[in-house]
């Protein structure tokens, strides 16, 4: 174990003996190096009578030559009673990546109940938000 580098300890704790978890910082530890943040919104469509599913696709360029590892989470703005903050991907927004973009594709669907009774979604409007590494997948 090498003892040089950059430690920041908590308030009140004393860097030369203090435990790791009382460490605000480490540069011994391993990290992901942020490369840039994506941030905007998608529109979910909404589904109807002849439409019972619809697909929307946002491409947002990271001009990396590689596939980069990174995190994505949305944050449902359309109704502000349930405004909740999702990460990864989930049944109707998800995140692909290729050596040059991200893409961000929303899926609506039209459900049914036991009778064959459809229930339509409405549009809605999610916030995305991207953050991009150095390191890559």
């Amino acid at each position: 174990m090498r003892d040089y580098g950059l430690k920041i300890s908590k308030a009140g704790k004393d860097i030369l003996t203090c435990a790791k978890k009382d460490q605000i910082f480490n540069s011994e530890a391993t990290a992901f190096k942020v490369y840039n943040t994506f941030t905007g919104n998608i529109s979910v469509a909404a589904t109807d009578g002849g439409h019972l599913t619809q697909l929307t696709t946002v491409t947002v360029a990271h001009s990396l030559s590689y596939k980069p590892s990174y995190l994505f989470y949305w944050l449902d703005v359309t109704n502000d009673a349930s405004t909740k903050l999702y990460y990864g991907n989930n049944g109707y927004i998800w995140v692909t990546v290729d050596a040059t973009n991200f893409y961000i594709n929303s899926e609506s669907f039209t459900t049914f109940d036991s009778f064959g009774t459809p229930t339509f979604t409405p549009a809605q409007t999610k916030t995305y938000r991207i953050i991009a590494f150095i390191d890559e997948i």
